[in-house]
């Protein structure tokens, strides 16, 4: 047996042998071993895989302000109703920053994120070509009886994670636009007037992105956002914004002619409203 050297001044004692030592390292191998084959099925002898257990992440919460959203939407709506031009230079920025019909927005920190464009290009430079003979627009009011309605329906797919123009109870734009419909022959009914139309847009996070996706009008063949977006004959607006839990944010935007006391020959007009949706 090996016995550590006398210890010399200034130096620590030692008290244990190699065979002390050996001892616990044969203790420390046998209670790995017992360790592992607890692990082991019995019938089996196979390890048992151990089962990791999920953790449940709620999604980031995003850090907006609806209101002054809303208040983007209308000034940049507006910006562009009154100088169709101003946002060609935006579009073609758009175009410069696309590689196989994605776009990614420069100085992205982490993993480039871009947008897929069904057309590729095609719908941008036919949106810059549309522009450039725009003629203007007046500008547009904020109504709060159509935000009300806007806002019906941003809150109803906010619950049930929904798109298009119908919401959970069946109506429709125009529908929803009659804010106090007619019950009894002495009910006033007070909603759109002459003609309505209503566009959404999901996914974008400030009101210009918005208003230039709803330009561009990618994927959508009648191109009914571009045309309710620069329509003549809206005089007001109302508009909502929200989360979505599938699409992160929504924007309702519901144009009309007028809103009041609606007559019989309104009731009879709802198929002016332009049901498209991106």
């Amino acid at each position: 047996m090996m016995r550590p050297k006398a210890p010399v001044d200034g130096e620590p004692q030692t008290d244990f042998d190699i065979d002390d030592l050996m001892g616990a390292f044969g203790k420390l191998s046998s209670n790995a071993r017992d360790m592992k084959c607890a692990m082991r099925s019995p019938k089996s002898g196979k390890r048992k895989k151990i089962k990791k257990q999920k953790v449940h992440r709620e999604p980031k919460e995003l850090d907006i302000d609806w209101s002054t959203l809303n208040q983007e939407v209308l000034e940049e709506l507006n910006k562009v109703r009154l100088n169709p031009r101003s946002i060609i230079p935006r579009l073609k920025f758009i175009l410069d920053h696309m590689r196989n019909g994605k776009y990614y927005a420069p100085n992205q920190r982490g993993p480039k994120i871009g947008i897929i464009y069904k057309e590729r290009d095609r719908a941008i430079k036919e949106a810059i070509e549309h522009l450039k003979k725009q003629p203007k627009r007046k500008a547009l009011t904020l109504s709060d009886e159509l935000s009300e309605a806007a806002s019906f329906h941003v809150k109803d797919q906010g619950r049930t994670g929904g798109t298009g123009h119908v919401g959970a109870d069946g109506r429709k734009p125009a529908q929803r636009m009659i804010t106090s419909p007619k019950e009894s022959e002495d009910d006033v009914e007070m909603g759109w007037k002459t003609g309505c139309a209503e566009n959404i847009m999901y996914g974008r996070e400030n009101g210009r992105d918005m208003v230039i996706a709803l330009i561009i009008d990618d994927g959508i063949k009648s191109r009914g956002h571009r045309e309710n977006m620069f329509c003549e004959d809206w005089n007001i607006v109302g508009i909502a914004s929200g989360p979505h839990p599938k699409y992160r944010t929504m924007c309702v935007l519901d144009f009309a002619v007028g809103f009041g006391q609606r007559s019989p020959s309104n009731s009879s007009n709802q198929e002016e409203t332009e049901e498209s949706e991106s």
